[in-house]
């Protein structure tokens, strides 16, 4: 019986995968060129003057690169304007501030409209919470949250006498009474209307759920759903 045949590469001894060399030192010749090779030869530095930092594209490292692509310039260094501003804002403005009328947040909001995140004594944190905190106090626990008791909260208010220590169960009640709660039509994972439940409702107690689908051209899924008041349970 014939021995399998041997790795061409001296001192080896594995069996050959490929091209008379075992899989690893194939590998090797296939990545770099030398199947002697173990690793990837060492990476240039940044081209740029002064940058020590490993080369990763176009001769430059991943930082410089990236601002080449972004700006055409990879010199190009940009920063953040208002970040002294946002920050005086809130400590010299919205912290002190008495008005009864809401205070919008003057710069990009965040995510929906609301007022972001920033660093704040050298630590993240959300405008509304640290407000909250200065002229309420701690939070009473971890999972309560800074709710808006004007409702415009999803509008960049910043009032703190505007903002009061609820628990979650709380401020979706508050939500619901300022009608910005994320439900219904304005959920963007809404497959119907508030008139189609209406109508799935009426032809329950008149035949099954899967015969509603087919008539409505609905999936036989968000009838169940409706059905068992897993979703639209608050429409009356």
């Amino acid at each position: 019986m014939a021995e399998n045949p041997i790795c061409a590469i001296p001192d080896c001894g594995k069996p050959v995968k490929c091209a008379g060399m075992c899989s690893m030192h194939y590998a090797r010749k296939w990545r770099h060129g030398d199947a002697s090779i173990a690793r990837a030869r060492p990476r240039g530095i940044c081209s740029m003057d002064g940058c020590l930092n490993l080369h990763s594209a176009r001769g430059l490292c991943k930082t410089h690169a990236t601002r080449l692509k972004k700006h055409g310039d990879p010199s190009v260094r940009l920063t953040n304007k208002n970040k002294g501003k946002r920050i005086n804002f809130v400590l010299e403005v919205a912290s002190p501030f008495t008005g009864d009328n809401c205070l919008h947040w003057p710069f990009t909001p965040g995510k929906r409209g609301w007022a972001p995140s920033i660093s704040i004594h050298g630590k993240r944190q959300v405008v509304t919470r640290y407000l909250c905190e200065v002229r309420h106090g701690p939070a009473p626990t971890t999972a309560h949250q800074a709710a808006h008791v004007c409702g415009q909260g999803h509008r960049g208010c910043v009032n703190p006498s505007h903002l009061q220590w609820k628990t979650p169960s709380e401020n979706q009640l508050d939500k619901i009474e300022h009608n910005t709660h994320i439900r219904g039509t304005r959920s963007p994972t809404a497959k119907i209307d508030e008139a189609m439940v209406i109508r799935v409702r009426s032809l329950l107690g008149t035949m099954n759920c899967r015969e509603i689908a087919r008539r409505l051209g609905i999936s036989w899924n968000i009838v169940y759903a409706i059905k068992d008041r897993r979703t639209w349970g608050w429409l009356e």
